[in-house]
């Protein structure tokens, strides 16, 4: 199929269309309360290529999200090169240079979606602060399905009904996949809510882009949840992990450091600070702060103790600190709090 260059000043975008007729290419134009509001489907798609299909762009207001169903291709992003399998999915910035595309002899099967708005940018910055880009959702204890046991585990979202003839989920494709019997439940959930993506705006659903909106927070939160945990899930969570959090939720008022946590579980201080963010989401300084925090608002709604008293309790000994800690957190003073709950 024909390729195409598409340059202007910030935007460039070199691509070669080679694709199977039955794959499906969806253009969308949100509205004008999808754009202000909403997470917003700009583009979404299911893709069966052959060599030499390519895409490379930059400049682009769009982040995009490939899962791979089967086959093999090649991300190359912020520097590096990636090797995509089934199961690989990929979440990049398209303002960022860069370029996926087919293997030498390989076909390269996929779904795609480039989306925008709402708290996009806080996520994939959420994302991306791990240095990881491709997420491997395939795990190796495998059965086989085919596929219409493979689209009815992901809740069987539907026929697609393309050209005024029915395309049921299952036609995309003829191989069959292969998936992890016990696969995490987030990776289940996020890949059923991709094909429910593709199926809502391809049939323009009432509501579809509210419902849209919505698949797409739950998959960003998926992801999250997958590259954070790992392919083994919460479950993995190190024991000293919750112990810490534990120790804080009882010593908080205490004068606690990353030396004394890190004495206690008898592991390195490092390690342990970067297994803890890792798990949590947020510093062990930031966990403490919260739960401080946290204690004084119920101190200032349920008390009549002084802020200083309060601080005090709340193991802050200098006021002036505690007032700032507290105003940066909730957007005001200690006492601008009792006030509201009052």
């Amino acid at each position: 199929m024909a390729g195409k260059i598409t340059m202007n000043r910030e935007y460039m975008e070199k691509a070669s269309y080679d694709w199977s007729e039955d794959s499906v290419r969806i253009i969308n134009t949100p509205s004008t309360t999808a754009k202000s509001t909403y997470y917003y489907v700009q583009e979404i798609g299911y893709f069966k290529t052959i060599p030499p299909y390519f895409t490379e762009r930059s400049g682009l207001p769009s982040f995009l999200i490939v899962y791979t169903i089967s086959g093999e291709g090649t991300l190359i992003y912020e520097g590096e090169s990636h090797t995509l399998t089934a199961g690989s999915c990929f979440y990049i910035d398209c303002m960022k240079s860069h370029r996926y595309s087919t293997n030498p002899g390989s076909e390269w099967e996929f779904l795609w979606v480039h989306f925008y708005g709402a708290t996009s940018v806080g996520y994939y910055d959420e994302f991306s602060g791990s240095g990881t880009f491709v997420t491997e959702m395939t795990l190796s204890n495998n059965k086989t399905y085919t596929n219409e046991e493979f689209i009815n585990i992901c809740e069987d979202p539907g026929n697609f009904d393309m050209e005024a003839k029915e395309k049921d989920v299952s036609g995309l494709g003829k191989k069959s996949h292969s998936i992890n019997n016990c696969m995490d439940e987030n990776q289940n959930d996020f890949l059923s809510d991709f094909y429910k993506l593709l199926d809502i705006n391809l049939k323009k659903e009432p509501y579809h882009e509210l419902r849209s909106s919505n698949l797409i927070l739950n998959m960003l939160t998926k992801l999250l949840l997958i590259n954070s945990a790992g392919q083994s899930g919460m479950h993995g969570v190190s024991e000293y992990v919750r112990g810490v959090s534990r120790y804080i939720d009882k010593h908080f008022r205490e004068n606690i450091s990353l030396d004394l946590l890190a004495d206690i579980q008898h592991i390195s201080k490092y390690h342990l600070s970067r297994e803890f963010k890792r798990w949590n989401g947020i510093t062990i300084q930031e966990y403490l702060i919260n739960s401080r925090v946290t204690y004084a608002k119920e101190l200032l709604k349920h008390s009549e103790k002084s802020v200083s008293e309060i601080a005090d309790l709340c193991g802050i000994s200098n006021v002036s600190h505690f007032i700032n800690i507290f105003k940066e957190r909730e957007g005001m003073t200690p006492l601008s709090y009792r006030k509201m709950w009052k």
